[in-house]
């Protein structure tokens, strides 16, 4: 996994400035988009702070993703316990470094999850491009609900998207919950409302993202 190390550091070193100024810029439209940072008090962002330098003595291929690419979370009490998720275009991906430590665990405990994920950690998505990649999940589930005459109309800020992947190939997934009426086309098995599914590949490269959208279902 080591190898991956450089190469991900290489490429990001001149692309995050923008992830934390809001001040608008042409090189701000191109820059990654990086996840939302907790209001952590002090005591929290000190535990945030010392399990992130621990993490990057213990696994130097996943702490190589820059930081801002990183969504933090952190437990203080009985059991301390720290979380660090590689995010693409702000929302989580399986990649991701645990902490805990406790009366059971005085030594600490770490674990990594999801190192299938780690050949895309140099991978980003723009503004526009997660614009479009919502926009066309969005338009795939409200395209399903007027056709088979459910009765709601998703909008992209309400999006439950997540990410999956498939013989090393990354898909975006988004579900919403839909109300079956009196004209609804079909049956759906939770009875009054239907769950529906839309699903995108995307293929990011140094270039950009390609997305291809693979339409909508529902159960």
């Amino acid at each position: 996994m080591k190898r991956y190390a450089f190469l991900i550091t290489l490429i990001f070193a001149l692309l995050l400035t923008a992830c934390t100024s809001s001040a608008p810029s042409p090189a701000a439209a191109a820059s990654p988009v990086c996840p939302e940072k907790p209001a952590f008090n002090a005591e929290e962002q000190a535990l945030a702070d010392r399990c992130y330098e621990q993490m990057k003595e213990r696994y130097p291929e996943f702490a190589a993703i820059p930081r801002e690419l990183m969504q933090e979370w952190v437990s203080l009490g009985e059991y301390e316990e720290a979380s660090f998720t590689f995010c693409i275009g702000g929302y989580k991906t399986d990649y991701e470094c645990d902490y805990m430590t406790g009366p059971d665990a005085p030594e600490g405990i770490w674990e990594l999850y999801g190192e299938e994920y780690a050949p895309l950690a140099d991978r980003y998505l723009t503004e526009d491009e997660l614009a479009s990649l919502e926009r066309m999940l969005t338009d795939s589930i409200s395209g399903y609900v007027d056709e088979k005459r459910l009765g709601m109309e998703p909008s992209a800020g309400e999006l439950h998207l997540f990410w999956t992947l498939e013989d090393g190939r990354l898909y975006a997934n988004a579900e919403e919950i839909a109300y079956v009426t009196d004209e609804t086309v079909g049956s759906y098995g939770c009875g009054g409302h239907a769950h529906v599914f839309a699903r995108a590949a995307v293929d990011i490269t140094g270039s950009g993202a390609k997305l291809t959208d693979l339409g909508a279902s529902g159960s």
